[in-house]
């Protein structure tokens, strides 16, 4: 009988000690995820929510090419009219992708994420670029449109791209968004 008793007590004890070993153990895997977690969270904020802020500037981009008139130059006045409602907007969202403390996270993303962002700066910055380049010249060539000859490219062969990385740019933008609020809920951070 003592010895089943001995035995029961060596038992209990060896369990409380497992648990405290269990306490310890996650005490320390918390403890050294801390530094990756405030990272993370200066990545996230408050750029998640500058990023849904530009997306809902974006919203009404769809709408666009019904107000634009048909007839000659549609391609051209469609892009000014891009240029003139969204240029500052595309400055915006190229400021918050390079923010210090978002690009330091970024490390901390995973891969899709990653990729997601990887195709929006890249989209976004010829995006930026393209509108810029062209609210100079839109306005020579309205006052001159012989000086479309000096446009740094032939505008109808450079359109369809410059096009295609504009509308990319907003269909990423919503992803990366969507991903990078996954990124936090896999760090335990937000409640899901």
């Amino acid at each position: 009988m003592a010895a089943v008793f001995a035995a029961a007590i060596t038992i209990r004890t060896m369990e409380k000690t497992d648990r405290q070993s269990e306490r310890r153990h996650r005490e320390l895997i918390e403890f050294q995820l801390r530094p990756e977690r405030l990272r993370l969270t200066r990545a996230l904020h408050p750029q998640i929510d500058d990023l849904k802020n530009v997306a809902a500037d974006l919203e009404d981009f769809q709408y666009l090419e019904d107000r634009i008139p048909s007839g000659f130059d549609v391609n051209r006045r469609w892009l000014s009219g891009v240029a003139d409602r969204y240029l500052d907007t595309f400055f915006k969202l190229e400021a918050i992708l390079k923010r210090r403390q978002f690009e330091e996270g970024i490390n901390l993303f995973d891969g899709i994420t990653t990729r997601y962002l990887d195709e929006l700066v890249e989209n976004v910055s010829h995006t930026r670029n393209q509108l810029a380049c062209h609210v100079v010249f839109d306005k020579q060539y309205v006052a001159d449109p012989a000086h479309n000859q000096h446009y740094p490219v032939n505008f109808e062969e450079a359109f369809p791209r410059d096009q295609r990385k504009l509308e990319a740019a907003i269909e990423l933008l919503p992803r990366l968004i969507e991903s990078l609020e996954v990124v936090e809920r896999k760090y335990g951070m937000k409640a899901s």
